[in-house]
Parts: structure tokens; C-alpha cells; sequence
């Protein structure tokens, strides 16, 4: 199998002396940009404001990408890319921490003559973005894909629901994309509204995203039960919910759930036979298309968690196991991510869910019940517009 892994090695090889020539403090919580360039007053040039919202240049906690990734090269790169790509536009990049922190950079914007924003999404739950979009401007929305997804999939679905025309977006790995967006801001400068925006962009993207392909679906026969058998299997069920609360803060009507800590895990765990773990390790091994960066004593350190999970299920004649797996890992409170294991245990109709995940654990049991048996899939969803792709990205 071959997997990319969110949380995985911390991008590196920045210039930090480079970075920190371009920094520049414009609030608390806000700072420029690395590449940035000062701004020079020029009558009638287009000013676009870039704003990076995320959370710490250097990742300062478990969060995607991953803790301790470096987003001072991605800015970086963003920022040459669009100098070279529009040198007759003047960009002005910073950096802001949250909502509150972006009111102070639009209070200064407001006599800087700013035309536009350009909002990328770095971190997946900052909102720097909701006052932005507030401003009688044209803005432009765009997420680092995978790192910023989540948060930009959520308010953006905000802006829509609310009728944002003012507010464009762009989810793409392709930067040609963006930057063909970036065009609109001409047209607004040239006498349009800044209410058209929205439309123009949707327009590009519109256009720049491929056809649809061959649309025809395999036959997959679906056999449903009545709601009253699947309410009946779910009352039946329990989840075990390790290093609870997770993101999940509310029990749920109808399933069972246990609370356990990672102690609990820990000697499940240590309980496995080593020899089915080596055994189980090595069917994994010959059925994936490819390990990328997993040694044998991971692999097997992850069967092993399997093993003991199953044993967890069935010592508490529970069905579904969820894991605070990000906390367990980084806090060194278990020693490796159960992402393995619960692929197994959905491939044999149990349940293995995320982060805790009650809720999410939850609806994978409500579809198994009404499925007969079918595995569920936790994703945080990615648009890819160069690719028509939507790509459901997540451990298991």
C-alpha cells in the first residue's frame, strides 16, 4: 500500500536568516511574510493584501500538516511565484494567527489603499479569513491542500451558504490555477463591483477544470435493512473510546460508550502475541503496492497494536474501538499509531475510527448496520480542481 501520511517528517531546509530579514511586526500576532518586499507607494498600480492564516511559521503543535512542519518555504514560494508571475501587481503578504488578529491589519488597510485580499489557508482552523471577507473588496480564497482543507472547506461553505459574492475561490494543486484567478482583481480595478468577484473567479475555475470522464459505475448491489434492524444493531453496539474526550465532547443516543486510557491500551498491547503481530506484519507487507518510510519494527509494532485492540473489543464485547491517536503518539502516551490496526478491524465489519472520534465511530456503525456489515471511511476531503478530483485523505 502506498500511503502519504499527514502527520508524518517535518519539511526542512529553510533560510532563517533569510526569513527573518523579511520579518516585520504589524500587530500583535500579525508579521510579514517571508519574501516579502516593502511596499512602495505607486499611483494607481493594483495592491492585492496576501494573508497566510495559520498558526506558527514552525508548527508548534499537533495540527496538519504536522507538528513542527515548516511553512516558511511554502510562503516563500508562494510569494515568488506571484512577483514573477504579476510583477505590475503589488503584493503585500503578512501572517495572522486568527479572526481577531486579521481586524488589526484591515483597521491600517483602509488607508493603504488595498484593492483586494488573497486569503490562503495554511492551517485548517484558523478563521483570519471571516473579517477579511466582511470588507467591501473582492477577496480571493485558497487552502494549502491537505494542511488547510478542512477549515477552508468549512468557511468557504459558509460564504456560500451566505451569499459571500464578493468572495472567489480555488482549490487546486496546480498553481496556474490561482494565479488565473489572481486575473479577476483586474477586472474589479477596471470599474467592476466588488460583488462580481465571485462570479468571475467561478467562471475561471469553471473553465480550467477538466471534463468529466467515463461516468459509467461497476454494479454494486446494496441490501439495506429496515431502520428498525439497524436501530436495533446499534443499540447493540459499544464503542471503546480511548484518551477521551478526543474531538468528540457529546455521548450519542442509541450506542454504548466506554471510556478507556491509554494504560488500558498499553497492556493490550504489550499482551500481544508477537509472533501473529511478526505474522500479521508480514501479510501486510507482501499485499501493499509499496512501504514508503516504515521500517519492519513499526510495521510490527502496529500489528501488535492490532492484536491488542481486537483483545480490548472482545474482553468488553464491544464492536468499535476510537483512539486520541495524535495526543497518544505525540505525548508519548502510546508508542505508535493505531491507523493499521483499524483498517483491519473495518475490513473484518468492526469499527476502528480516529482521533477519538466518537461521533465519526458512530456514523460508521449506523452504516454498517443498515449495510449488513459494510466498512466505513473517516476522511477530511480535498478538492483538486486540475484533476476534477475530490480526494478523501485520512489514516484509514
Amino acid at each position: 500500500m502506498t500511503r502519504s501520511n499527514p502527520c508524518g517528517k517535518r519539511a526542512g531546509g529553510t533560510d532563517r536568516r533569510r526569513f527573518l530579514k523579511g520579518a516585520l511586526c504589524a500587530g500583535a500576532g500579525l508579521t510579514m511574510a517571508p519574501g516579502f518586499a516593502k511596499a512602495k507607494s505607486s499611483s494607481g498600480k493594483l495592491r492585492l493584501r496576501v494573508v497566510y492564516a495559520l498558526s506558527s511559521t514552525v508548527q508548534q503543535k499537533p495540527d496538519w500538516p504536522n507538528l513542527g512542519f515548516d511553512f516558511a518555504p511554502v510562503m516563500e514560494k508562494y510569494n515568488q511565484t506571484l512577483a514573477n508571475a504579476f510583477p505590475e501587481i503589488e503584493f503585500l503578504p503578512i501572517t495572522a494567527k486568527g479572526a481577531a488578529k486579521a481586524v488589526s491589519v484591515l483597521t491600517g488597510d483602509a488607508v493603504r489603499g488595498i484593492d483586494g485580499y488573497i486569503v490562503l489557508q495554511l492551517n485548517s482552523w484558523k478563521t483570519s479569513i471571516l473579517p477579511v471577507s466582511t470588507v467591501n473588496k473582492p477577496v480571493l480564497f485558497a487552502p494549502f491542500m491537505y494542511g488547510g482543507t478542512g477549515g477552508f472547506l468549512r468557511l468557504n461553505s459558509m460564504f456560500l451558504r451566505q451569499g459571500r459574492n464578493n468572495v472567489g475561490f480555488v482549490s487546486s494543486s496546480r498553481m496556474d490555477d490561482l494565479l488565473e484567478a489572481i486575473k479577476c482583481f483586474k477586472e474589479i480595478k477596471a470599474g467592476g463591483r466588488a460583488s462580481d468577484f465571485g462570479a468571475a473567479v467561478s467562471k475561471v475555475r469553471i473553465a480550467r477544470t477538466p471534463g468529466p470522464g467515463d461516468l459509467a459505475c461497476v454494479a454494486d448491489p446494496l441490501p439495506l435493512v429496515s431502520m428498525d434492524e439497524a436501530l436495533g444493531k446499534m443499540k447493540e453496539s459499544k464503542i471503546l473510546a480511548v484518551g477521551y474526550p478526543g474531538v468528540s465532547l457529546a455521548t450519542l443516543p442509541f450506542i454504548a460508550v466506554q471510556t478507556m486510557s491509554f494504560d488500558d491500551l498499553n497492556l493490550a498491547l504489550k499482551a500481544a502475541d508477537q509472533d501473529q503481530a511478526r505474522e500479521m506484519a508480514g501479510r501486510w507487507r507482501k499485499a501493499a503496492t509499496a512501504i514508503k518510510e516504515v521500517s519492519d519494527p513499526v510495521l510490527e509494532d502496529s500489528a501488535a497494536m492490532y492484536l491488542g485492540m481486537k483483545s480490548l473489543l472482545k474482553k468488553h464485547r464491544a464492536n468499535a474501538i476510537t483512539v486520541n491517536c495524535l495526543v497518544g503518539v505525540y505525548g508519548g502516551l502510546t508508542k505508535c499509531y493505531p491507523c493499521l490496526g483499524f483498517h483491519e478491524l473495518n475490513n473484518e465489519g468492526l469499527v476502528g475510527a480516529c482521533e477519538c472520534d466518537v461521533r465519526s465511530a458512530g456514523t460508521m456503525l449506523a452504516i454498517n448496520a443498515l449495510t449488513n456489515g459494510r466498512p466505513g471511511y473517516i476522511s477530511d476531503p480535498a478538492l483538486d480542481a486540475a484533476n476534477r478530483r475530490i480526494i478523501y485523505a485520512h489514516c484509514v
